[in-house]
């Protein structure tokens, strides 16, 4: 295995910017395009983007961030590169962490089963100590049930993708969910808040 790939130097940000990495694990593609995708939104702000069936999963934690992607198969299984790494998660200390979650599924092949392996992964992050970000409302998808939403019930834990049925709105929803983050995050180049603190003296 080798470690960490597609390097970036990040922009001159405020000293307590985040380092983060977009994890991703892929069999068909999809959830590989889609990571790829939210590189170019968050570049800026974006450090690594990584395969999880090419990285030591320990190695992430050398980031504060982590923003991952994880697609379901068939009844709710892992992707085989994910299912590997799942049990290593649970040795590792997460409590100073934020974790991001985004997750391809078919609603319509598998209404009971949509987005399940972004849940259960959430839950071995959770009892870990990770801090979830990222929350992505129901809204807009038809689905029977799911073990990826929150505790509210009108929320995914992460960013819900059906290149399947509704691939013509990834684009938008990667847009949206891209914003959300650097809220989150509070991911604003420092030139962009001089302007601000001037006007306000």
């Amino acid at each position: 295995m080798h470690t960490m790939s597609h390097t970036r130097t990040l922009p001159a940000r405020s000293d307590h910017a985040p380092s983060i990495a977009i994890v991703w694990g892929s069999s068909t593609g999809y959830t590989e395009e889609v990571a790829l995708k939210l590189h170019q939104r968050l570049a800026d702000a974006t450090s690594t983007i990584v395969d999880i069936g090419e990285t030591e999963v320990r190695d992430l934690l050398a980031f504060d961030v982590l923003i991952l992607g994880v697609p379901t198969w068939n009844i709710g299984e892992f992707q085989d590169d994910w299912e590997y790494c799942f049990d290593e998660w649970a040795t590792l200390d997460l409590r100073d962490k934020k974790v991001a979650l985004f997750g391809c599924g078919d609603a319509k092949g598998y209404p009971g089963y949509f987005q399940d392996a972004m849940g259960i992964l959430w839950r071995q992050l959770e009892a870990r100590g990770a801090t979830l970000i990222g929350k992505w409302p129901t809204t807009g998808y038809d689905f029977d049930e799911s073990q990826a939403l929150a505790p509210d019930g009108n929320h995914f834990v992460g960013l819900a993708i059906d290149e399947h049925n509704q691939y013509e709105l990834t684009d938008q929803r990667l847009d949206r969910w891209a914003q959300q983050l650097e809220a989150e995050l509070d991911l604003r180049p420092v030139a962009a808040a001089i302007p601000a603190l001037v006007s306000a003296v």
